[in-house]
């Protein structure tokens, strides 16, 4: 009964690795639910991976407890686990590394003129220069005199500058 349960977990966490590399829903023939239930398994599988790891380990943990890991079963299990970890794990590195390419990419669509605009804003250096009104508050932005808040503005497309 054990093995039936590892098998089906493996299986099940097998299939949301997948997804997040590769959504299962079709966009075209599935229906609404489905496509959510695939984006946001695949969003949290993939960005809070670390949680996703400790949640299969201790699985694994109570896995452990029954005699599943003395069985071809259980350690061809724990390395199907250990690669879709690492897997996972090269992505998360690949999208946090890489700034260079999210600069080059600006650079293609913005030109030089993204790279010129700074934010002012300095984080506070202590608790108590934390503004905890606005935090609990965050209709008072809009009364901050350093922030222009620019209604009904129109964009149009320049020659060298391409919207999307």
């Amino acid at each position: 009964m054990v093995t039936i349960f590892f098998l089906v977990w493996t299986l099940g966490s097998v299939l949301l690795t997948l997804n997040v590399f590769k959504p299962l829903a079709d966009r075209r023939r599935s229906s609404f639910p489905a496509i959510l239930l695939s984006y946001v398994t695949g969003w949290l599988i993939g960005d809070l991976l670390p949680q996703w790891i400790l949640l299969n380990f201790g699985i694994l943990l109570l896995f452990s407890f029954s005699d599943i890991f003395s069985h071809p079963i259980g350690w061809g299990g724990l390395i199907v686990h250990l690669t879709g970890w690492s897997t996972l794990t090269l992505r998360l590195w690949i999208i946090f590394n890489s700034p260079q390419r999210l600069d080059k990419k600006m650079e293609q669509q913005l030109g030089n003129s993204w790279n010129n605009a700074a934010a002012n804003f300095n984080p506070p250096e202590s608790i108590q220069d934390i503004n905890w009104h606005c935090w609990f508050d965050p209709n008072t932005v809009f009364d901050d005199p350093r922030i222009e808040i620019i209604h009904d503005q129109e964009f149009h497309q320049e020659n060298d500058l391409k919207l999307k």
